[in-house]
């Protein structure tokens, strides 16, 4: 049976929560997962989870916090309270970027607002997190007890220059990570562990040991999407170094005609002394991650049956590659990008959603 609780200052299990009418759990590869717990009439609820609290549950060992309380009273004055919130990565969004590196000074205000990093890009979100949450010097309080900050990638990105403007830290990791199509998640500490850890991985291959298949009724009201909308290869970027002379870059394939489909970068914040044609500075890094966030869209959405012989969080994960003979075309790679789970009054219920790598 699955039981939902509370962690302590260590993040290990705490408190168990067992009264609630229906909790939704949602894990993510890349984007933010985020959790729903709604009770009526039992506004202790509130006490015992208060705003900032850590919640995992026994099927999993990501963390999520809790960022909302809710309360609404319908006409027969029943209470409805709803407490939510996000993965705990998420808290990223209160620091500030200001490193890891070497600063690139503006020479008219003498201000850092941007700042360098030479290497791959999980690294450099790597880097990032660890410099603004773990070993963090300016301010020394942003250092969160016992958190660590590591990547698991089986192939890693390419090295390249990354800039880095002052601002959400967050928003920068997710920058990052859309470069080397990685993922993140939090895993609390299992004995003897004492560090909850933020993890940047790109799950497991396990496409010769997960296959689902559709003929077998493995998938359920399984949907469909391919589109080329917003699909784009091919990109123009320019920017200014700090004499406000502008830079351009071109990056993308070679494809032509109708094949052929561009876009424009305007990539203001980036400051630097760049030559024509350098293809491993920050105007073609960001033109690249630009086209990484336009690709063709390839999509598979469907609840895997209770029958499957692949089981969630024991033959697969969330991040894990798995291979699906659909319908509508020979075995594919998909990569497990989300899953739901549900508790409710008509019991336990969870199912993937996949996407095409």
């Amino acid at each position: 049976m699955t039981e939902f609780f509370k962690l302590d200052s260590s993040y290990y299990p705490n408190t168990t929560i067992s009264k609630f009418d229906t909790l939704i759990w949602t894990e993510r590869y890349q984007k933010e997962g985020e959790f729903q717990l709604v009770v009526d009439d039992y506004i202790d609820i509130l006490t015992t989870l208060p705003l900032g609290t850590l919640l995992s549950h026994t099927d999993t060992l990501q963390v999520m916090i809790v960022e909302n309380h809710e309360i609404e009273r319908d006409k027969e004055k029943k209470l409805k309270i709803t407490v939510s919130g996000r993965s705990f990565e998420t808290f990223a969004e209160n620091r500030v970027t200001y490193g890891p590196t070497t600063p690139l000074y503006d020479p008219t205000t003498h201000v850092a607002n941007v700042s360098s990093f030479s290497g791959s890009a999980e690294a450099a979100a790597v880097a990032l997190l660890v410099a603004h949450m773990v070993a963090t010097t300016d301010p020394t309080q942003d250092a969160i007890p016992n958190l660590s900050v590591y990547s698991v990638l089986r192939a890693p990105d390419s090295s390249l220059t990354h800039i880095f403007q002052r601002g959400d830290l967050y928003a920068r990791v997710m920058e990052l990570l859309n470069i080397s199509d990685a993922g993140i998640k939090t895993i609390r500490p299992v004995s003897p562990d004492t560090t909850l850890d933020i993890v940047i991985h790109d799950g497991l291959d396990l496409t010769g040991s997960v296959i689902f298949y559709a003929q077998y009724e493995d998938l359920e009201d399984a949907k469909y999407l391919w589109s080329i909308r917003g699909y784009k290869n091919y990109a123009q970027v320019t920017a200014h170094d700090y004499a406000r002379i502008y830079q351009s870059r071109d990056v993308g394939s070679t494809l032509s005609g109708l094949n052929r489909r561009v876009m424009y970068v305007p990539a203001n914040d980036i400051e630097g002394n760049y030559s024509p044609g350098t293809s491993t500075d920050a105007i073609s890094t960001r033109g690249q991650s630009e086209i990484d966030m336009h690709k063709q869209l390839a999509l598979l959405q469907a609840k895997i049956a209770t029958t499957a012989r692949p089981k969630f969080k024991i033959d697969y994960d969330v991040g894990d590659l798995v291979t699906v003979f659909g319908e509508f075309s020979t075995a594919q790679t998909m990569r497990v990008t989300e899953h739901i789970l549900t508790i409710d009054k008509n019991g336990l219920r969870g199912y993937p959603s996949l996407s095409v790598v």
